[in-house]
This record gives structure tokens, sequence and C-alpha cells, in this order.
């Protein structure tokens, strides 16, 4: 356990009182009322705390974490179905990446409880804008031990200088949402995830957009994915990523953010679906790239991810192309159903999947909350 030195002093001021290890007696009540008084104040507590309460929040800590709680760490997240969690191997990465900001909550020396905080993407890794996973265990939940460790991560990013907090959470999970909203974090958008059955889509007009392209002299390519290592693919697709990144609805008040040649070729071999098998299609016209996707297949489903027409190119039908594309890659697949994910401020992908026919199958709200 790390020592009180090194957490934050108004994390201090709370838990203080919760380290003493004498014995509180009857015959203790003054003292024991005085430290009731000191723990009441320091949290702001409108009632005074009972004995019985005090003997409680004293069994609590909160320390910085270690790769050994990964055990811990997972267990909470499993009884904790449908949450937001990256995994175990994220979060031993986590405590590497921002340790000051990886904790986890103790009752009576078992681990119940954790948070951490790290860059929001992985390819911009802005330091100063976090975002935060935070589970207590579903046993103790209701005593508000989530408020501990919240207050704890605050304190301790505001150390660090962070500007903001950022967090997830689905439509649906509303007690996660009211505890957020609680905290002071609003929503900024919303992605959007959407499904389709292929059955239901009309594969005539997609084909007739293939046809569409290739009469303005745009070819399609396809590589199979992961494990593309075709170093002047990348090399040639990177900046018309970064241009159509530069081009989309802001993601908070994010900068867009410019992707290496060796970031780009991580992210769509491993990082945007790890473990599926996929393919990358490329549009080309006489003078290079100027359309790409990618669609990965994971059990009954396919899944279109990165998807992007460099804006000198758009309205010219490339972005309906290439949802042929990942339809024929459904077929070729034998696999019934496409889904994609967007930010909801995209009007004209919104209204282009609309039109294909995708319907809504949930949302993740993105909220924030500025410390400074």
């Amino acid at each position: 356990m790390i020592g009180l030195a090194a957490l934050p002093e108004s994390y201090l001021n709370v838990c203080r009182p919760c380290s003493l290890t004498s014995a509180q007696t009857s015959e203790d009540s003054a003292a024991s009322e005085l430290l009731i008084s000191s723990f009441t104040a320091a949290t702001h507590l409108v009632e005074p705390l009972s004995y019985s309460a005090f003997e409680m929040v004293r069994s609590i800590q909160v320390r910085v974490a270690q790769a050994a709680d990964a055990g811990n760490v997972s267990r909470i997240a499993r009884d904790n179905p449908g949450r937001h969690f990256e995994g175990t191997e994220f979060w031993v990465q986590a405590t590497i990446v921002t340790p000051e900001l990886s904790l986890v909550l103790e009752d009576h020396g078992k681990v119940v409880g954790w948070t951490m905080a790290y860059p929001d993407s992985p390819l911009s890794g802005d330091a100063r804008k976090l975002r935060f996973n935070l589970m207590v265990d579903s046993e103790v939940q209701g005593r508000g031990l989530g408020n501990t460790l919240l207050q704890a991560l605050g304190e301790a990013a505001r150390t660090l200088e962070v500007q903001q907090l950022r967090a997830m959470a689905w439509t649906g999970e509303m007690n996660a949402l009211s505890f957020l909203r609680r905290h002071g974090f609003e929503e900024h958008h919303r992605m959007t995830f959407s499904r389709v059955n292929v059955a239901q889509v009309d594969l005539d007009r997609l084909e007739a957009s293939l046809t569409k392209v290739s009469m303005r002299g745009v070819t399609v390519h396809s590589y199979l994915l992961p494990g593309l290592t075709d170093e002047g693919l990348w090399e040639e697709l990177t900046p018309v990523h970064n241009a159509v990144m530069a081009s989309m609805p802001p993601y908070f008040d994010d900068p867009p953010v410019s992707s290496t040649t060796h970031e780009l070729e991580d992210f769509v071999n491993a990082s945007q679906y790890p473990d599926l098998p996929g393919i990358l299609f490329i549009g080309r016209d006489a003078g290079g790239v100027v359309a790409y996707a990618t669609a990965y297949r994971d059990a009954d489903r396919i899944h279109q991810g990165l998807t992007g027409v460099h804006p000198f190119f758009r309205r010219m039908g490339l972005a309906l192309a290439l949802k042929a594309l990942v339809f024929q890659y459904a077929q070729s697949q034998d696999v019934a159903v496409v889904d994609t994910g967007y930010q909801s401020n995209n009007v004209p992908i919104a209204e282009l999947n609309r039109s294909l026919g995708f319907e809504l199958e949930k949302a993740e709200l993105r909220l924030w909350k500025k410390l400074a």
C-alpha cells in the first residue's frame, strides 16, 4: 500500500480517521465522538455518523493499484455484465501507463472496487483529457463506495493537472448514467450502433453504385486483415485517412487526430477489432487512394469499421459503393447481419445507414466533466 503522503491532501482528510487501529469502546466515548466529528467535517456530511457507520467507513481504504490486482478487477467486472471494460490486459497496461490514476478500494483488506483513467484515444494520447472506468463489487453496491473512488480519482487527476474526465455508458445503464450526472458529467454526443439483415437490403441499388464509381475511373482493391504489412499501401492511405478525420464532426473538443503510418497500420490490423479476421477495401483513381473501408467477421455478423471518403471525392457515390463491398463480403462469408457504429453528430452517414434499412441496436453516451 502506498504511503499517505503520496495521496492528495483533500483525500487524506477523509482517510486519516480510517487508518486508526485503536479499539473504540464505550469507555472511549469522548475520543470516539471526536473522531466521528472530524470525519463528518472532512466529508461534509449533513448528519453525524453513528458509531456503527464510523466502524464501516474506518474499514475502507483506497490505494494505487498494482498489476497483481488484475484478478480482482476481472472478478468485479464479471459481476457487472454489460458494463464498459476493456479487459484484464488493458487494466495491466493502464497501471503502467497511468499508475497514479489506477486505484483500488479495499474493505477490510478485500478489493471491492476499482477505477482507472487513461488517454481517451489510442491515436491521440492526450494526458490532459482522460477517459475513466469505475466498478464496485455487486455485493457492496449502494454504500457510496463509487462516490469514494470517483472523489479519490478526481483529486489525483487534478494533482496531475488533468483538464477533463470522460466516461461512456450505454443508454440502458440508468444507474451508471444517474451516478455520472450526479457528479457533474454532461453528455457531449452519442456513438450509435445499428444493424441490418443482409436479406432486407436492396442489393441491386448497391451493385449499381459500384458500376457508377467504376465509370468514374475508380477501381476497387481488397486486402486481408490482420497482418497487412504493405508499407507502400499504408503510406498512401495515411494522408487520406487524416484528411477524412479532419473533416469529421468533433470528438468532444479535441482537435482532429493525425495518425502516423505505423499508428494507422496497427489500429486497422489489430486495435479496432482485436483477433477478428477482416478485409480492407481501397478505392483508387488515377491519382491514388480516394476511399477506404474495413470490415471484420465476428461469429454471426460483419462489423463495418473504419470508413472514409476523401473530402475532395464526396457526393460521387463512393460511400454507397463502400457499403456495397461490405455487403458483398458478408455474402461471401455466409453471414446474415451487418452492423456499424458512428457518431450521432455525423449526419450524412446516419442518413445513408437509415436509407439502407439499418436500425438502432444500442447507443453509447459520451459524457465529460471539465476539471479545469
